[in-house]
């Protein structure tokens, strides 16, 4: 009974082991052991919302991102922060799904 009961927890004890390589999903105690680990290196993904056409994701530059950096990850391990949208796109002023911000906001 013993060895069934190990076969069937093992899984559970190897998956909860694995060091995850999202910032978010990081605990406080693992923060030291991933930093060690992806010897202090850090991904920032950075995206743009902008229209893609009418079929098209708003975020579709960010998912690509979000997927590059994990695949990153897999070959070397590194701490992937959370996604940041950044960008201006003059020839979006005037369509609709827009959000304008003041240039005021970024220079205070």
């Amino acid at each position: 009974m013993k060895i069934i009961s190990f076969f069937l927890l093992f899984p559970l004890i190897t998956w909860s082991q694995a060091l995850p390589y999202r910032w978010d999903e990081l605990t406080a105690s693992d923060w030291e052991m991933a930093l060690k680990k992806s010897d202090s290196t850090c991904i920032l993904p950075i995206g743009i919302l902008e229209k893609h056409g009418p079929h098209g994701p708003i975020g579709s530059d960010l998912i690509k991102v979000r997927e590059w950096s994990a695949r990153a990850t897999k070959k070397e391990y590194a701490v992937v922060f959370p996604d940041y949208f950044y960008g201006q796109i003059n020839e979006a002023k005037l369509t609709q799904l827009r959000v304008l911000f003041s240039i005021r906001i970024f220079i205070h």
